[in-house]
């Protein structure tokens, strides 16, 4: 039987570490890819309850829309800058879709009397019924995400959280 030397133990240990890069670069494009897509099941999952629901069941809605619906209902009221903020998009992208959710009549636009330039955004009983349910499945997600993560060992949980803040694009890298 041939003796492995420590030169071909460590192109073996470099052509493993080669392999398994590459399968995290596959992960993680199909990962992008996927969440690229709209393959939201927490869309999905929103939309057949909100159909159980009988002033619901026409109402369609965009994943902005209802990560828009969420930060007001979040915060009880928000103008778009805070909107904004919030969820890392433009105010010309909030503006624009706080405008069909308006039509839709999920939220309602109020200006304060001390400050009648700025519109804040409150929701209408539809938008607090759409809001709640979403709540709920939200936290019925983060349960299964939870019951996932403890498969894995703390190490484990730390290389996961360097690799996710290496990837991090909206913190500037120092």
């Amino acid at each position: 039987m041939p003796e492995v030397t420590s030169d071909k133990r460590s192109r073996l240990k470099i052509n493993k570490t080669e392999i398994l890069k590459a399968d995290v670069i596959r992960q993680f494009r199909e990962l992008s890819h996927h969440i690229e897509n709209n393959e939201h099941p927490e869309e999905r999952l929103l939309e057949l309850e909100m159909r159980k629901v009988e002033q619901l069941k026409d109402v369609q809605l965009t994943l902005t829309e209802l990560h828009i619906i969420s930060s007001i209902g979040d915060n009880g009221q928000a103008n778009q800058t805070q909107i904004s903020k919030a969820l890392n998009l433009t105010s010309a992208g909030i503006y624009k879709n706080a405008l069909k959710l308006l039509e839709k009549q999920i939220i309602s636009a109020l200006k304060l009397p001390t400050n009648k330039k700025e519109v804040y955004y409150r929701l209408t009983a539809l938008g607090g019924e759409i809001y709640k349910l979403h709540s709920e499945l939200h936290k019925v997600a983060e349960q299964n995400f939870l019951e996932r993560l403890n498969n894995f060992t703390y190490r484990e949980l730390d290389a996961i959280s360097r690799f996710l803040t290496e990837f991090d694009y909206t913190k500037e890298k120092e």
